[in-house]
């Protein structure tokens, strides 16, 4: 029995279940290890941050689990999070995920668990539960108005997000299931950021002037004169580092002219720099990996294995259009290359047995 956890990419949004990766792994996993009944239960939840996720799995790990396939990181600021002055989160969070306001969540689950042919215990259908629909900021009348920089609010949110994944996998671990974390990724090339702002410091003067830049390297743009373009950003870059959709146009000017490893590097600097951060951060991504590195868990790298699929087909590691949807949402090859890696981790970690031809057997039945 396989839960897959976590936001909107793992439900399969913008389409559904079928398409996502859990029903992928739906269809393989039967074709490559015969051996075993397998029930790959897709628990993904609209807009779901970390800790939602991990108040979910403490309902989870009482139907008997296998193994939590989990893949979260992108939902993290889409909340409001007041964490006053403190500098981290008290220690009480890390044991109890007291933050964790309870109301409706159970519920929608309840439905999936029925179909997968799973009966809830009396005493367990009347637990607290958080609520279905996420009130996010974005749903709000003032949408991105909501947000600006706010760095230490930041350190706060990826603390807690570092809590939430440590306490995902210390319940797998207290009910012997196993955990495979996946490294979320994300669309760079073809997704500008959602909110920019000036590097802070810098005079009116100066933004002034930033802006100028950047209306005429988009000018340039436009006419497709990317050598123009390039020579203004650089300068720009340099004047105004932390303006998110600088970067991004910086990249765009990088890549157009083959400069393909500066051309990822801005791309992920215009990432990290979006003031509306929608899209995991690389240190979420290397939370991540530290936390299944600390915890003895297995780390599916999806960033590494979609990065090497672009220098095969495009030859560089940026990812866009080609493997997503939007920001965020792989396209239904993205699940399927996830699933297919995702397989052969579990073939690695001895969760399937498989035959030797497994994976073109497997990848010729398998049509979710």
């Amino acid at each position: 029995r396989i839960f897959t956890l976590g936001g909107s990419t793992t439900y399969g949004r913008p389409y559904n279940d079928v398409t996502s990766f859990s029903g992928w792994l739906r269809e393989l996993l039967p074709e490559a290890d015969k051996s075993r009944r397998w029930e790959v239960i897709n628990a993904g939840g609209i807009s779901y941050a970390s800790y939602r996720v991990a108040h979910l799995m403490e309902e989870l790990i009482n139907y008997q689990p296998d193994l939590f396939i989990i893949y979260t990181g992108h939902n993290e600021f889409l909340e409001e999070r007041t964490y006053g002055q403190i500098k981290e989160i008290p220690p009480l969070v890390r044991s109890t995920v007291a933050v964790l306001s309870k109301t409706r969540t159970w519920a929608a689950m309840t439905q999936v668990l029925q179909q997968a042919g799973i009966n809830q215990e009396p005493e367990q259908q009347e637990k607290d539960t958080m609520a279905v629909e996420v009130d996010t900021i974005l749903d709000r009348s003032a949408g991105l108005g909501l947000y600006t920089r706010d760095d230490q609010l930041q350190a706060n949110v990826l603390n807690h997000f570092r809590v939430s994944l440590e306490r995902m996998v210390a319940l797998a671990k207290s009910v012997d299931a196993e955990v495979i974390l996946v490294s979320p990724a994300s669309s760079l090339n073809d997704c500008a950021p959602f909110k920019s702002e000036h590097t802070p410091g810098l005079d009116r003067e100066s933004r002034q002037r930033s802006k100028q830049m950047l209306d005429q390297a988009e000018a340039a743009i436009e006419r497709q004169d990317w050598q123009s373009a390039l020579d203004i950003l650089e300068q720009a870059a340099v004047a105004d580092p932390r303006h998110a959709d600088l970067q991004y146009r910086y990249g765009q000017a990088l890549l157009a002219t083959g400069s393909r490893q500066a051309a990822a590097e801005a791309f992920r600097r215009a990432r990290e720099e979006d003031v509306c951060p929608l899209r995991a951060l690389t240190q979420i991504q290397q939370i991540v990996a530290e936390v299944a590195d600390e915890q003895d868990v297995q780390l599916l790298d999806y960033v590494a294995v979609l990065e090497q699929h672009m220098r095969e087909t495009a030859g560089h590691a940026i990812p866009g259009k080609e493997l997503f949807l939007d920001h965020v949402h792989p396209t239904i090859k993205g699940h399927k290359i996830l699933a297919v890696e995702l397989t052969r981790t579990m073939v690695d970690r001895g969760i399937v047995t498989p035959a030797a031809d497994w994976e073109s057997a497997a990848l010729a039945k398998a049509s979710p």
